[in-house]
C-alpha cells in the first residue's frame, strides 16, 4: 500500500482515515439536505490526489466528485428501549423536554449504564414515566 501523508489523523477532523482493516477515506457533508458519507480508497490514484488538497471545501468538493462510495445517513428521531420481559417498546421523541431529561439519566458519553445498576432502573423508569409512545411488543418466553 502506498505511503501517505495523514498517516493515522487527518490534518483535519472532517477527514478521517479508516482503520487499517479498511483502507479508505471519509467525510461527511451535506447534499440536497441529506447528511452524506464520501469514500475514498486510500492506495489509489483519487486517494493519492485527495491527500494534496489543503483545506475542507477542497477536499470535499473532490470528494463530492470522485467519491468510491456515499451514502446518506439516517438518524432516529427517538430514543427507544425495548423491554422485552413487560413487552413494551418505550420511545422518547428527540427535541423534547422528555428527552433533555432522559439524557440526564444515562452516562457522560451518552450510553446506557450496565444492566441491573442503580442508574439502569432510574433510566428504565424514566422511559416507563416519561415515554412519549408506547407500543406493545413480544415477550421473552424463552427461559433464563
Amino acid at each position: 500500500m502506498a505511503q501517505n501523508n495523514l498517516e493515522n489523523t487527518a490534518p483535519s477532523p472532517a477527514l478521517v482515515r479508516g482503520p487499517p482493516e479498511w483502507p479508505y477515506y471519509k467525510m461527511r457533508g451535506t447534499e440536497g439536505g441529506f447528511r452524506k458519507v464520501y469514500i475514498i480508497l486510500i492506495d489509489s490514484d483519487k486517494g493519492r490526489a485527495l491527500e494534496k488538497l489543503e483545506t475542507d471545501d477542497e477536499r470535499l468538493a473532490y470528494m463530492r466528485e470522485n467519491a468510491d462510495d456515499s451514502w446518506r445517513l439516517v438518524q432516529a428521531d427517538t430514543a427507544f428501549f425495548e423491554d422485552i420481559t413487560l413487552g413494551k417498546k418505550y420511545s422518547i421523541k428527540k427535541g423534547t423536554p422528555e428527552y433533555e431529561g432522559l439524557q440526564k439519566t444515562l452516562q457522560e458519553d451518552g450510553s446506557s449504564w450496565p444492566p441491573g445498576t442503580e442508574e439502569f432502573n432510574a433510566m428504565l423508569q424514566y422511559y416507563r414515566e416519561y415515554a412519549t409512545e408506547v407500543e406493545d411488543i413480544a415477550t421473552n418466553t424463552h427461559p433464563h
